[in-house]
């Protein structure tokens, strides 16, 4: 296996861990989901790894979560209220990856924030999250909806430690040849 090849399987690994070691932190109780940190590591997955990478860390996570590994989920984390959220979970550092490129010439911290802040909160609560609690618990689309922006202030702080991170990160030259 090459260097480069190393390298990038040793980062997923790591942001596997550390998105692992967020689903440890209890969440704060609110309804049928709660409020979590792993979706911090999933906006950081995508920012620091790009799409393919972040988003192989972030089914990794998955696959770990379901074996009970953070000594919760099992197949309730693939079929219960949270259901939703974890399947937008995957789409996240596609979806980030995509608008960076397409806003790459205007990029700026407020920018990248903004980019982070609005792909998590439509794909992953109000897309993946309000289908999920739709199927699950059978909530009507817009009580889903509705319940699914109580999690929008949360998100919005989330997605600007994971803007900051990137951005300092971004700025090391050592950092960003290890992320190449």
């Amino acid at each position: 296996m090459s260097t480069t090849k190393l390298n990038h399987v040793i980062q997923i690994a790591v942001m596997a861990a550390i998105m692992l070691a967020l689903s440890y932190i209890p969440g704060i109780p609110l309804g049928p989901t709660p409020i979590v940190l792993e979706n911090l590591g999933v906006m950081l997955a995508g920012l620091l790894l790009g799409s393919k990478r972040g988003t192989i860390a972030v089914l990794l996570f998955i696959l770990l979560k379901v074996i009970g590994l953070s000594g919760t989920g099992g197949l309730t984390l693939l079929l219960g209220p949270t259901c939703g959220y974890v399947y937008g979970w995957i789409f996240v550092p596609f979806f980030m990856c995509w608008f960076m490129k397409m806003c790459r010439k205007h990029m700026n911290l407020l920018v990248l924030f903004l980019i982070v802040a609005i792909v998590n909160i439509i794909v992953v609560d109000e897309i993946g999250g309000s289908l999920g609690l739709m199927a699950t618990v059978h909530f009507p689309m817009m009580k889903a909806v509705v319940y699914n922006l109580l999690f929008a202030p949360g998100d919005i702080i989330k997605a600007l430690v994971a803007a900051l991170v990137y951005w300092e990160v971004r700025k090391s030259s050592h950092m960003r040849e290890l992320l190449k």
